[in-house]
């Protein structure tokens, strides 16, 4: 782009230029230091003449120092602002690609946590609903051992024995069931919480992508609309040298790009026409 290459030649003079008028202050403040002094009637020290002309040409040189500044200032915004105008369709591009890989990332990752979860879910339902089961039955049974006891039924009270005997066998090998299920529900509980955070991170990662991809898209947009907003300036600078002011009076037309003048106001164009007659 040649402004682009024009912004840029310009800020390296500044600098250029910047660092020359430094050295040039820092001489011009020893010179002040070391000018002669005079005394006034009152036999108060006073500045020499040298002395206020050396202060004279510091401040001239701050000032246009600060003038500099503030120009390779803006001239650093532009550059900024066109470079990434001039990137913006492979930026576009570029963060559209990395999105499409998050959410892929995305997608397997909950494809995997569903796994896990599902798996995880279903040994503490198996193991909560085997206990809660087991009591039952032993409820029961020793239910029905009391019944038997209370009755004198000695077959009754023989079968509730067996059933009580095979019972506590069996909570034997639940409970050897559940020690064995242990590190493997601990380690899906780890599992689940490590898919957790890497989902986290792509969806974050997904996020950071679609809005590079909004920010690209907003940039060449606002671009467009101060193309658009530039021809209605001209339009207007020739309505206002047309006389036309009052229906203008509300314009307040915004504008994207630094250094592109701020708003469009009734004000505004008839500074333009005002620059354009003179």
């Amino acid at each position: 782009m040649r402004e682009l290459d024009e912004l840029k030649n310009e800020l390296a003079a500044l600098t250029t230029e910047h660092q020359a008028l430094g050295l040039r202050c820092a001489e011009l403040k020893k010179a002040e230091e070391a000018a002669p002094s005079e005394w006034n009637h009152l036999g108060h020290r006073v500045g020499s003449a040298e002395f206020y002309e050396a202060q004279r040409q510091r401040m001239d040189a701050e000032m246009h120092q600060e003038r500099v500044e503030n120009r390779m200032a803006w001239l650093s915004r532009r550059i900024m602002y066109l470079e990434q105008l001039a990137g913006a369709d492979k930026e576009i591009a570029k963060a559209r690609e990395e999105e499409q890989a998050a959410a892929e990332r995305v997608a397997r990752i909950e494809q995997s946590l569903s796994r896990v979860v599902g798996q995880l879910e279903a040994l503490r339902a198996e193991q909560g609903k085997t206990e809660e089961q087991r009591q039952h039955a032993e409820q029961e049974v020793a239910q029905a051992l009391a019944a038997a006891t209370a009755a004198g039924d000695s077959k009754a009270l023989e079968a509730a024995r067996a059933q009580m005997d095979s019972l506590t066998a069996e909570g034997r090998s639940s409970r050897a069931k559940q020690e064995a299920n242990a590190p493997v529900i601990t380690a899906l509980g780890a599992e689940e919480d490590a898919l957790e955070q890497q989902l986290a991170t792509a969806r974050k990662e997904q996020q950071k992508a679609a809005s590079a991809v909004n920010a690209a898209q907003r940039l060449k947009k606002g671009a467009e609309w101060d193309q658009a907003v530039s021809v209605l300036t001209e339009i207007g600078t020739d309505l206002v040298a047309l006389g036309v002011g009052y229906p203008l009076t509300h314009l307040k037309v915004p504008t994207f790009a630094p250094g592109a003048g701020g708003d469009v106001t009734l004000y505004s164009l008839q500074m333009q026409h005002k620059q354009a007659a003179a």
